[in-house]
């Protein structure tokens, strides 16, 4: 999948913006934003393996893991933003019987710090223009700007999440989103 914004969805029990069970999947450019569950907020996993490019996630709203809810799955977020989901330990909740295979690299998770994340990733404000207002584009004076790894990106993926160039300034941007203007 690619491209993808899920806005302003509710699940009275998982996933409010997406629910994946029993699958291998591949997502770039993906945006939750302000979707409402039980568990997961933004996006529930389970028994699944996710590679997850580009996403940012914000104003999700869960009982249990505003971001998301993992159980049972492996997932590898790059180059993603995951901002103001604050209501676990991790905004992305993790539930498992085994130890979960997850990792974060280039990613901002902002404001919680995720015990899954290396050096690579850091919990600044991404400095998101209006989340509250489902705009996540970035501001000028976003860290995410030109701190993406290019080496995630597959070379057929040339548009963000809503058909900008992907790399402006020729290295990718944090997140959904591909700041357009010189700074």
């Amino acid at each position: 999948m690619e491209n993808v914004i899920f806005c302003n969805n509710n699940s009275a029990t998982s996933g409010g913006g997406m629910f994946m069970y029993e699958c291998f999947f591949y997502i770039w450019n993906v945006l939750f934003v302000a979707n409402q569950s039980q568990l997961g907020g933004g996006f529930f996993l389970d028994n699944t393996t996710a590679y997850i490019c580009h996403m940012t996630t914000a104003v999700n709203m869960a009982n249990i893991g505003n971001a998301g809810y993992v159980t049972n799955s492996t997932m590898y977020v790059r180059n993603s933003v995951i901002y103001g989901d604050t209501n676990t330990i991790d905004s992305i909740f993790i539930q498992s019987v085994s130890t979960p295979d997850i990792e974060y690299r280039y990613s901002i998770l902002f404001p919680v710090v995720s015990y899954y994340q290396d050096n690579t990733c850091s919990n600044v404000n991404p400095m998101l223009a209006n989340p509250n207002l489902y705009d996540c584009s970035l501001q000028s004076n976003s860290p995410c700007i030109n701190t993406g790894n290019n080496l995630y990106d597959p070379i057929n993926i040339t548009k963000d999440v809503i058909g900008n160039v992907r790399k402006w300034d020729g290295i990718v941007d944090r997140g959904a989103y591909e700041y357009q203007y010189i700074r």
